[in-house]
């Protein structure tokens, strides 16, 4: 990968090597102190109190349903099924899991790429405006639609707006493929250029689309994780807990889609890529219990 100052030029796809083919927190000790008659008596100290509110947690059920399930109907009378969001990784077969070696070589990788690319923007906002990318028109940050044409293209889209309608969300905008008059476009690579003009605030809002967008469709499509990784490669720590949360929720979604697919019998080819964002998300942003068990 070659960065050169003196060329002011970044190879745009820095990410893609990224997606070659694949070669918790105990902490009963740290809390063990407080019994079960702890909870009516008042908190000393933050540390107490944050260790009282994790021991109470892990008595919940990961899954609550409502206890009036069965006076929740539909207009024609059906009895509503509950949907089951897992809030969980999904176990997978020991020959699809990575070892320790190789996650340690992604982790290191990322964090290679990501000081890079910040040093090359901060040097090329140094130089004379002739020698930035040529600018680009990027959608906004309020605009999910331009964002989704953006990434993905008009197929992407038109499998979204069909997922909306089956979860029962209104005013939704016009299949673009049952539009003859529009033109359909594909998506874009996640080339540097775009980075380089990405704001914060809306590198922010895509991640959150991508996490509400895998939930809509019940896993992180392969197809999807390179743009994954270069948001991921491009985000700022430390992380609002809105975005730590979207970013949990794609690592979910792509454990949840590589469960699918190995229970298919599919390649690592397609395989690797999820299983390299659960290995960033879980490793480099600090989300231990996504983690997969090394080999």
């Amino acid at each position: 990968m070659a960065f050169t100052h003196e060329a002011g030029q970044l190879e745009d796809d820095f990410m893609q090597r990224a997606l070659g083919p694949l070669e918790g927190d105990s902490s009963d000790d740290a809390d063990s102190s407080l019994s079960d008659t702890d909870v009516n008596v008042e908190a000393m100290d933050g540390i107490q109190f944050l260790r009282r509110a994790q021991k109470e947690a892990k008595k919940l059920p990961h899954v609550v349903v409502a206890s009036n399930i069965e006076e929740l109907r539909t207009k024609s009378g059906q009895a509503m099924q509950p949907q089951f969001v897992s809030r969980r990784k999904t176990d997978l077969p020991p020959k699809y899991l990575p070892n320790s070696d190789w996650q340690r070589k992604q982790v290191a990788d990322f964090s290679d790429i990501r000081t890079k690319v910040s040093r090359h923007f901060a040097w090329l906002r140094t130089q004379p405006l002739d020698l930035h990318p040529e600018k680009i028109n990027l959608p906004s940050n309020s605009d999910e639609k331009g964002w989704a044409l953006f990434c993905f293209g008009s197929a992407f889209w038109s499998e979204l707006v069909q997922a909306k309608i089956a979860d029962g969300e209104s005013e939704i905008e016009e299949d673009p493929l049952e539009q003859p008059q529009q033109t359909i476009v594909s998506g874009q690579s996640p080339l540097t250029t775009v980075f380089f003009y990405l704001k914060p605030r809306i590198l922010t809002a895509v991640i959150e689309y991508v996490a509400s967008w895998c939930e809509l469709l019940g896993g992180l499509r392969p197809e999807m994780a390179l743009w994954v990784y270069s948001l991921l490669a491009n985000l700022e720590k430390p992380l609002h807990p809105d975005i730590g949360s979207a970013i949990r929720t794609i690592a979910i979604s792509a454990s949840q889609e590589r469960h699918k697919l190995a229970n298919e019998n599919r390649g690592l080819e397609e395989i690797s890529p999820l299983t390299l964002i659960i290995c960033i998300v879980s490793k480099y942003f600090s989300q231990g219990d996504l983690a997969d068990d090394a080999k």
